[in-house]
């Protein structure tokens, strides 16, 4: 996907125009500040091997894609996502989401596939807290990380 290449609507709920677009690499510094953040919590709420630095640097050196969505020309959020391929199939993997009113776009995120489309993807792959599946119902579990304290009882 072309990074000048963006999808734009209406937002059928809230009449908001919604804007979905991959960030160029010239654009991370930028609008990195924006979302920073929101990918701290993001982070520090995984519990897992990510961190804000390690996602700044694979978006600014291209090895991952910062997408950006603006609600009535304001950025409200910011996904890190990488296409791989798994098996047979080319998946999406979103790696981290920071953001404000998800309320707003996140119903219209999952509806719309131009994105994903365009990449020749099939699924979109992400790791989570259990309350994801709350929000994503159509998501199925893939596998559960186990994490055993090895310094517990010393």
């Amino acid at each position: 996907w072309k990074r000048d290449q963006s999808d734009s609507h209406v937002d059928r709920d809230h009449g908001a125009a919604l804007l979905i677009r991959l960030a160029g690499v010239e654009e991370v510094d930028a609008l990195w500040p924006v979302f920073a953040d929101g990918m701290q919590e993001c982070c520090r709420r995984s519990g897992g091997d990510i961190t804000p630095d390690w996602l700044f640097m694979c978006c600014r050196r291209g090895e991952a894609l910062l997408f950006v969505i603006d609600v009535d020309g304001l950025p409200k959020a910011a996904l890190v996502a990488r296409p791989e391929q798994w098996g047979p199939d080319r998946v999406l993997r979103l790696i981290a989401a920071a953001g404000t009113e998800m309320d707003r776009w996140l119903g219209e995120l999952s509806d719309h596939r131009a994105f994903i489309d365009r990449l020749g993807i099939s699924k979109v792959i992400f790791e989570g807290r259990k309350g994801w599946e709350r929000v994503v119902p159509k998501a199925r579990v893939l596998r559960h990380v186990y994490e055993v304290d090895l310094n517990h009882g010393r």
